[in-house]
This record gives C-alpha cells, structure tokens and sequence, in this order.
C-alpha cells in the first residue's frame, strides 16, 4: 500500500502550524521535541521545518505565515519519548511556557504549553 493510499483512510493528513520566524520556531520546536528540525523546500516551493515520523504516519510542518492569536487556532498534540517533566523544562528554557501540572487521561498524561508565538500545543506522554 503506498504513503497515499495509507493516508487517504486517515482522518487527519496533514497538519500545519503558522509562525512569524520560521528559524526561530524550528529552533524552538527542535529544542523542544528533540527531532533535529530543519528548514527544506523538498516538499513543495513553500519553505518548511517537517516533524518528522514514520513512513506513512500523520506529520505535520511550520510555515511562514501568521500566527493565529493568543489561545486560538487548531490544538496539536506531540509524543513526548522522555518525561513529561523534561519536556516542560525544555519549553520553558526554549522561551514558550507551559502549565505547571498534567493531565492524567486512560491512555497516559499530556500538559498544555504555548510557543514563543503564542501557538498553544499539547506534550503527551502514553503509558507504557
């Protein structure tokens, strides 16, 4: 089955997340998630810094653009690999900020955290 066919039975293909400096958000989300972010054109002319994941998983990108206001626009959500207590400590030194407690759901814990351009996102830690 091939990449399209895999994301044509998702319900989500793609996500996107606008910010004012495409460097300094790929610095700051890289710092953050761990991922060796990098800015590339590969994917279409509009340069990009891709989250990167398995073939044929739902990713998404930063683009140039603006952001939209304080506490709106679309929630993503990121794995987090290590502890919900580094990633906050990575976000809070990376200049976004994030709530000081988790929240327990059935299938892990997740917090609430804001980039320096005040786009909201979730850290999601799954229970192993």
């Amino acid at each position: 089955m091939t990449t399209t066919a895999i994301l044509m039975d998702t319900p989500i293909v793609w996500t996107e997340i606008r910010v004012s400096n495409l460097e300094s958000a790929t610095a700051f989300y890289g710092a953050v998630l761990q991922n060796g972010m990098a800015i590339t054109t590969e994917m279409g002319p509009q340069p990009m810094a891709v989250f990167a994941g398995p073939k044929g998983a739902v990713a998404g990108h930063l683009v140039q653009g603006k952001p939209a206001s304080d506490g709106s626009g679309p929630l993503i959500h990121f794995n987090v690999h290590d502890s919900l207590d580094a990633a906050r400590a990575r976000v809070k030194s990376a200049g976004g900020s994030a709530e000081d407690f988790n929240i327990d759901i059935p299938d892990g814990a997740f917090f609430y955290a804001t980039d320096p351009d005040g786009n909201a996102f979730g850290l999601f830690k799954g229970n192993s």
